[in-house]
């Protein structure tokens, strides 16, 4: 756990620390590393209708298709659009 303050903390520690919080939970801990959190905030972002240009500055992404690699739609949002436009 995280108790100091005013420290940095290393990426290899804060991986260290998502993989062995999340073990017990994720049948394949191997295949994820904080940069999944990366995608799936940015997911959640998108579905909660958020200003792209937001968290896209927030994520540091320069471009939209680099934002747009990290989100995967889902399908209730997919489905939205399509009701939108009557199909």
């Amino acid at each position: 756990m995280f108790v100091s303050t005013n420290k940095i903390v290393s990426y290899l520690t804060v991986g260290e620390y998502f993989k062995s919080s999340f073990k017990d939970v994720v049948p394949d801990i191997a295949v994820f590393s904080t940069h999944s959190l990366r995608a799936e905030g940015a997911s959640a972002a998108a579905s909660a209708s958020l200003a792209e240009r937001h968290f896209q500055r927030q994520s540091r992404w320069k471009s939209v298709s680099a934002k747009n690699g990290y989100i995967d739609d889902n399908l209730a949002s997919t489905l939205l659009l399509s009701q939108h436009l009557g199909i």
